[in-house]
């Protein structure tokens, strides 16, 4: 039984440093072009990770040290601090993919999980919000989107309406 146990974690392994020697470009790749294509605004990083064996049968792309920019057609300049410019600063951002649809070429995203940072939503004196940071129809390449959840943790969130003065702050 023991050696029936270490035998399947050692495949399990094996097969892991494998997916990721051969996987991990292709999807960082992927990951980069699909922001590219549909971001509207500024997104900057330290790194990005590919694991399996952490989150296996899916597996995972991390950013590291995220930091996104506020969208278009919004006055940071309405807001007295600096905080206005940035909508999303995370320590780490994970997106997982199903592993054996990955094996196909198929990178179906399943989850995303923001951590330890902040998230500001803020509405200008003209009403106009921050969140306008993704395209709604790129008319080029199709990607599979089978998104169960998006998780927050340990995430600070802040919502500002100057047209209406209503300020909220939780964590």
């Amino acid at each position: 039984l023991i050696i029936s146990l270490a035998a399947t974690f050692a495949l399990l392994v094996a097969t892991s440093a494998v997916i990721t020697l051969f996987y991990e470009q292709a999807v960082v790749r992927y990951l980069k072009k699909y922001l590219d294509e549909h971001l509207l605004t500024q997104i900057s990083m330290d790194d990005i990770r590919f694991r399996v064996l952490r989150s296996f049968p899916y597996a995972t792309v991390e950013i590291n040290h995220a930091v996104m920019l506020s969208g278009n057609h919004f006055s940071p300049a309405d807001f007295r601090k600096s905080y206005a410019a940035t909508l999303l600063k995370a320590k780490k951002i994970s997106f997982q993919f199903d592993l054996f649809k990955l094996v196909h070429k198929n990178y179906e995203l399943r989850k995303i999980e923001v951590s330890d940072g902040f998230v500001n939503i803020l509405f200008d004196r003209h009403g106009h919000h921050n969140l306008n940071v993704w395209k709604s129809d790129t008319g080029g390449s199709s990607y599979a989107v089978n998104l169960k959840s998006v998780n927050a943790v340990d995430m600070a969130v802040r919502y500002e309406d100057l047209r209406s003065q209503v300020k909220i702050r939780t964590f």
